[in-house]
Formats: C-alpha cells, sequence, structure tokens
C-alpha cells in the first residue's frame, strides 16, 4: 500500500501558510504590547533606530508618541518572525507527520 504525504496537498500547503501567518501576528501583537508597556524603558540601553518615533536618541527622553513608535517596532518584527517561522513551521510539521507514521507502524 503506498502512502502520500499529507501535506502534498494543496489545502495543507494552505493551512501552513494560514497558521504561519496567525502565529506572526499574534507574536507581533505582543511584540507590541510589550514595547509600548515595557520595552520603550530599554531604550537607555538599546535605544530604537532614528526612524522609529518616540526614540529617546533625538532628545534624551522618551517623546509622547510611544504608542506609535511600538506599533512601528512590531510591523518591522512582523517580517522577521515571517522568515524565521517560514522555515520552522513546515519542517516542523514534516517531522511530526514521519514521526506519528513511524509509531503507528511500530505499534499497528
Amino acid at each position: 500500500m503506498a502512502s502520500s504525504l499529507f501535506c502534498d496537498e494543496l489545502g495543507c500547503e494552505l493551512q501552513i501558510f494560514i497558521f504561519l501567518l496567525c502565529t506572526c501576528l499574534a507574536c507581533t501583537v505582543c511584540c507590541g504590547f510589550w514595547e509600548s508597556f515595557v520595552g520603550h524603558r530599554f531604550q537607555v540601553y538599546l535605544p530604537w533606530e532614528h526612524f522609529i518615533p518616540g526614540t529617546s536618541m533625538h532628545s534624551g527622553r522618551v517623546d509622547q508618541s510611544v504608542t506609535v513608535g511600538s506599533t512601528v517596532t512590531a510591523v518591522l518584527v512582523f517580517l522577521s518572525y515571517a522568515i524565521v517561522l517560514n522555515t520552522v513551521v513546515p519542517i516542523s510539521l514534516y517531522v511530526r507527520y514521519y514521526m506519528d507514521s513511524s509509531l503507528l507502524e511500530y505499534f499497528y
């Protein structure tokens, strides 16, 4: 009996893409909340880039636009999450599938 990999179908690739997008979006929202409530206080040690609003590099203090700066940082981090999770999510799903099929072959 020839078994085909379930992720070869287009539907599974679409599900992986949607899962990847939702994971990146959730991480981006969490990054935005963290930057707006906690992370902006660490600009003394690791200042934001000059093009991000609310940076302490211009005046020595944090402006009132910390929320805007946190949003810009979160959007930029979204791209980083997409790059990193683009390789992690499909690999982990393939490994999980092969582990499950191996365990099923062993026990059944």
